[in-house]
């Protein structure tokens, strides 16, 4: 079957060719590529043009608005100075009120179509208030085009008076001169001074009268009281008056001027009635007035009012300004974004394209060199597998031998269930044997940790007794100094007890040293026991390697680490994944290191148990030792008791304690004993776990060491060297495909390309 391109392969695409019917491919696939981008654009941008025109309609609102509170200001001003200035003309009055009504029109239905927004309901009811405001305001502005004459007739009037009063002025002083010259009563010269002030009281409030304001009437009034004191006054200076208090003037001259001035005083009477009736019309022309600025306040304020409320009502709608233009942002920005991906994705594609027909070449010929490298390499698995089955065999003496006609992977798969058949049960003997050591060693730490308690005890009771016999000894020495024979018997009891507390103290030294060394045999014999779990472990994985046999790779990776005493160096397993025919080498190297690291561990446990055993011998001649002063201490003691008994003149004092010095001698014998029967029972321990520590060391020896010489790996090729085959035979392709299609087409070794 030929494997190279032949003639009547497809000529490719040229590369616009290509691209383009790409690019029409992906767009009839993808039309949300373009179409959604401009649903969106369109939507986001009719909702910008909305949203201007509504807000362009809310700006003619807001400016109408503004527009009736200028009107409402003008016309409050005007009208204030309409009640005073005659120049002001009631006719722009009228016509800025009527503006102001024709705005109002066509901010509230029904209105001319202008193309303003209908306003909400509540905005509706303020504007109908405002143009009754409005209206009201034009009610007043009649009523002060009504009156707007009294004004004036009024200065004409006050003119008249300040004339009159003048001359009245005049000639009131020329009456005090005249009077003062014929030398009337000063009662009649204080009443002529007194219409001097009268008249000058009568041109101040007629200016206050002109003036306006709210004191307006009451200037009026006092007007007319003092032109009626006047006459009083003029009347009782010209036919005398009791009341005032004065006789009639009798100067000719004088009386002339009276007169004059009653004729005077009758004429600014008459122009004082007319005051008086005109500064009523007057304030109803100011009330008039105050009515309409008031009416202009409330217009601005129902303006303002209504210009909030609009401007709640645009700031609570759901779509804004700013949201709309946000929204046409995001669509630009969309559509730039679609047609730069829709660019990226089409170079991308002519790329993607180049590179595929590249990688098919590439493709083709990696799988032929893939198919060939494969074929070697399971010949030289199936070879190196037999070689390892047959090392396995040799470690657990198990013959493995490949049948006539038998395939090999069954052959490799039966050798390794009878090798671990043989395996799993010399690993559970051994597991057997280890939990077995345990189990000894736990009895023997208790045995120890017994007797170390049983000698302390007996070393305190030995310091006792020995405090005991010294006590003793000074209680008698200083009472029968005289008595050579009682110190001599009491210096020997010290000395005895001394000799059995050094005894005691050596002996519980010994037994500390016993504790630590049966603590390291505890922790060797539970290395021991972890061994032994490693190569329950070990087996559990070669069982894992006997169901994947057949395939080129395994995926286990065997771990055992075999620690042996202080000493010695912690050796470690195989800790890096092979190819399979490497893993199997680990498997036989760490059956031989587990049985190496089972037969040192238990070495140094048996090492260890030796040292403690003799350490509970030296222990218990120790105690034996002591056994001898203890005895005579014993016998010292009974006869310091006898003799202390027998003295006459002893207190009572000292028979005590000499039997307290009896009780602590009797203890320590006692736990002399018991420590004997605890070093004998650690003892009988210690023999035991010798033994299982034999048996232990037999079944570990019925593991066979592979010699070395026998143990033959075919090294595989690995990983790393394919790949760097693959990328040097890819970059030679590629150098020849860029040397030109002949040369490709004339190549031999290739597939054919996949079009």
């Amino acid at each position: 079957m030929p494997t190279g391109p032949s003639d009547t392969s497809q000529v490719p695409e040229q590369p616009d060719v290509a691209l383009a019917r790409a690019i029409t491919r992906r767009i009839a696939w993808h039309p949300w590529r373009l179409l959604l981008p401009a649903i969106l654009f369109t939507l986001a941008i009719a909702s910008y043009l909305y949203q201007e025109q509504r807000a362009g309609h809310d700006a003619k609102f807001f400016a109408r608005l503004d527009q009736q509170v200028l009107l409402a200001l003008q016309v409050a001003r005007m009208t204030a100075r309409a009640a005073s200035d005659p120049d002001v003309s009631l006719q722009q009055l009228r016509e800025r009120h009527s503006n102001a009504r024709r705005l109002l029109e066509n901010l509230y239905p029904p209105r001319p179509p202008l193309g303003l927004w209908p306003a909400p309901e509540d905005i509706d009811a303020r504007l109908s208030q405002l143009d009754k405001e409005w209206a009201h305001l034009g009610s007043e502005l009649e009523a002060i085009a009504a009156r707007q004459t009294a004004h004036e007739e009024l200065e004409r009037a006050l003119i008249r008076l300040q004339g009159v009063a003048t001359r009245m002025l005049v000639t009131s002083d020329d009456l005090v001169v005249a009077m003062t010259a014929a030398e009337e009563s000063p009662e009649q010269l204080r009443v002529a001074a007194r219409q001097l002030m009268l008249i000058q009281r009568m041109m101040v409030n007629g200016e206050r009268l002109i003036r306006g304001g709210k004191g307006h009437l009451t200037a009026a009034d006092r007007l007319g009281r003092d032109a009626v004191l006047f006459g009083s006054v003029n009347n009782g200076l010209l036919n005398g008056s009791p009341e005032l208090g004065i006789e009639a003037v009798t100067e000719e001259a004088a009386r002339d001027l009276l007169v004059s001035t009653g004729h005077l005083f009758r004429e600014a009477s008459r122009q004082v009635q007319d005051i008086v009736r005109q500064s009523v019309d007057l304030s109803r022309l100011q009330e008039a007035v105050g009515d309409a600025a008031r009416a202009s306040d409330a217009i601005v304020a129902a303006t303002r009012e209504a210009e909030l409320m609009y401007a709640g009502h645009v700031a609570t709608r759901p779509l804004q300004p700013a949201h709309t233009r946000l929204l046409a942002g995001l669509a630009i920005a969309t559509l730039l974004i679609a047609a730069l991906l829709m660019a990226v994705d089409a170079r991308a594609h002519r790329r993607n394209e180049s590179q595929r027909r590249l990688d098919d070449y590439r493709r083709n010929e990696q799988l032929e060199q893939a198919a060939a490298m494969a074929g070697s390499d399971m010949r030289r698995v199936s070879g190196e597998l037999r070689r390892l089955m047959a090392d396995l065999g040799r470690v657990v003496e198990v013959e493995i031998s490949l049948q006539p006609g038998e395939d090999p992977g069954d052959a490799v798969a039966r050798g390794l269930k009878r090798v671990l058949a043989e395996l799993h049960t010399r690993v559970d003997a051994i597991v057997t044997d280890v939990h077995q050591v345990v189990g000894s060693a736990a009895s023997l730490n208790a045995a120890t940790s017994k007797l170390h308690v049983n000698g302390r005890q007996q070393a305190q009771n030995v310091d006792k007794a020995a405090n005991a016999t010294q006590e003793l000894a000074s209680a008698v020495k200083l009472g029968y100094s005289n008595i050579t024979k009682f110190d001599t018997l009491a210096e020997n009891g010290v000395s005895e007890a001394r000799i059995a507390k050094e005894q005691f103290g050596a002996a519980l030294q010994e037994l500390e040293g016993l504790g630590t060394s049966v603590q390291e045999s505890a922790r060797l014999v539970q290395r021991l026991l972890e061994s032994a779990d490693e190569a329950r472990a070990i087996a559990l994985r070669i069982d894992e390697l006997s169901d994947h046999s057949k395939m080129l790779s395994l995926n286990v990776a065997i771990q055992a680490t075999a620690q042996g005493s202080a000493s010695r160096s912690n050796p470690s397993f195989a800790d890096e994944l092979q190819r399979l025919a490497e893993r199997a080498r680990d498997v036989v190297q760490s059956v031989e290191r587990m049985r190496e690291g089972l037969r040192s561990d238990a070495e140094g446990a048996a090492k260890a148990i030796k040292h403690t055993a003799w350490a509970v011998k030296g222990a218990g001649d120790r105690l034996h030792k002591a056994e001898k002063p203890i005895a005579n201490l014993n016998l010292i003691s009974r006869k310091l008791e006898k003799f202390a008994q027998s003295l006459v003149g002893s207190s009572q004092e000292h028979a005590l304690r000499a039997t307290e010095v009896v009780r602590a001698v009797t203890a320590v014998h006692a736990a002399a004993g018991q420590s004997s029967v605890g070093a004998e029972a650690a003892a009988s321990s210690a023999a035991r776990l010798s033994e299982l520590m034999a048996s232990l060391d037999a079944h570990v020896s019925r593991l066979h060491p592979v010699p070395q010489e026998e143990q033959s790996v075919v090294a595989l090729e690995t990983q790393a060297t394919r790949e760097q085959s693959n990328d040097e035979s890819t970059s030679t392709d590629a150098d020849e495909r860029r040397g030109g299609g002949e040369r490709r087409r004339r190549r031999s070794s290739g597939l054919r390309p996949v079009p």
